[in-house]
């Protein structure tokens, strides 16, 4: 009973903190999710809670913030389901700050040949470069 509490406990804070998001209020999303982190280190959403601070501090325009946040998720999460849109998003912060040459080496790996075959129709990253 106690984990159930624990696990409803963490879903209300998760969707609070999606709810201030969805309102623009990055500032207080970052905050609330970084809490949630802190609190619910191990439940399901810990992953995705990284992830939407780096979303936030994209939508902020911190370019820098929001590619630190993306490598906290990768480092803590590889296996993510996150981890993919983490990767994209970090590159994509990258090229918002005029840093090609991050972009690539943000693990995205659309320059791989067998990457782009698994993919049909997706741009190749390198179709972003200047």
């Amino acid at each position: 009973l106690i984990v159930i509490h624990r696990w409803g406990e963490a879903l209300l804070a998760y969707r609070k903190c999606l709810e201030i998001d969805s309102k623009g209020n990055y500032a207080l999303a970052v905050s609330g999710f970084e809490e949630y982190f802190e609190k619910f280190p191990g439940t399901a959403l810990a992953d995705n809670a990284l992830y939407w601070i780096g979303e936030c501090h994209f939508s902020q325009g911190d370019f820098p913030e929001a590619v630190r946040a993306f490598d906290r998720l990768l480092e803590a999460y590889p296996d993510s389901d996150k981890a993919a849109a983490g990767n994209l998003k970090k590159g994509l912060a990258y090229l918002e700050q005029n840093l090609p040459e991050g972009a690539p080496r943000s693990g995205l790996g659309l320059r791989e040949p067998w990457r782009a075959a698994q993919m049909p129709g997706v741009p190749q990253f390198s179709d972003w470069l200047p």
